[in-house]
């Protein structure tokens, strides 16, 4: 079956639709709900490159950008994702310009993802999968979490959160 052939969710196409159409913000909007759902398509894929390179506008071209290593299309990496996202972000925690500020609560969940305390950083990756908030920022920091951390609970943590937020699919128990 071509990819063609597939049939993609609906809000995955009125995304792509609206990737091309209206305002700067509802284009910027379309590119990070597409790297917030996750779903890779070739037409997602091809949406998004058209908008990092031809949007008229930076925070359009950067959004989509963004959403196309989001979902794995450039840089394959956890980290090199996760670097990628730490550029974007000033010093301060607050969202550089193009990137939606995230609510203060996930913001400080994250940062305790690097605190130097191995419960720390557990208990943070608990809470955000308790916390149900899905961002394409809190799926790249878990996943370098869960492939990077020094201790073996922290990672198992990343790992239950990124499957409680339907970043991953459960293994199947034997």
């Amino acid at each position: 079956m071509s990819p063609e052939e597939k049939t993609l969710p609906v809000r995955a196409t009125r995304l792509i639709g609206q990737l091309s159409e209206g305002d700067a913000y509802h284009r910027q909007t379309a590119a990070e709900e597409l790297a917030s759902l996750g779903f890779r398509d070739v037409r997602i894929q091809l949406a998004l490159e058209n908008a990092a390179s031809d949007d008229p506008e930076k925070n359009v071209r950067d959004a989509a950008y963004e959403a196309l290593v989001m979902l794995d299309y450039r840089q394959g990496t956890a980290e090199q994702r996760a670097a990628v996202v730490r550029e974007r972000l000033s010093a301060t925690g607050k969202a550089a310009v193009g990137i939606k500020p995230l609510p203060q609560k996930v913001q400080k969940l994250l940062d305790r993802l690097k605190a130097t305390d191995p419960y720390q950083r557990q208990t943070a990756a608990e809470e955000l999968s308790a916390l149900g908030f899905k961002d394409a920022r809190v799926r790249v920091a878990l996943e370098a979490v869960e492939g990077s951390d020094p201790d073996k609970n922290v990672r198992m943590a990343a790992l239950e959160a990124l499957v409680m937020l339907d970043y991953r699919q459960p293994k199947a128990r034997r």
